[in-house]
């Protein structure tokens, strides 16, 4: 089994089974998400514990179109510095 984890007001929250799915050969997430209302949360500064995890700097819901977003990398909750990573995923 697949596991995420999601924050909605500093709760942990984990999407339903039945919002995984199987597509050419990848796991696929569907799970609507956003920043609701005028006011932006802390939330996306959280750590959830997972063995790695990409930890935004700043508010993801602040960055623009093409600008830059810095990140924490994680592993096993230690700070690994100077690796270089890419983003492969939609604009």
């Amino acid at each position: 089994m697949i596991d995420v984890s999601l924050l909605n007001n500093g709760k942990k929250i984990h999407p339903a089974e039945s919002s995984w799915t199987e597509e050419n050969s990848q796991t696929v997430l569907r799970y609507n998400t956003g920043q609701m209302g005028d006011k932006l949360t802390s939330d996306y500064k959280a750590a959830l514990g997972y063995p790695v995890e990409f930890v935004p700097l700043s508010n993801p819901y602040s960055a623009k179109a093409g600008g830059e977003l810095s990140l924490r990398l994680l592993k096993k909750s230690k700070l690994l510095a100077n690796e270089l990573g890419s983003y492969l995923g939609r604009s």
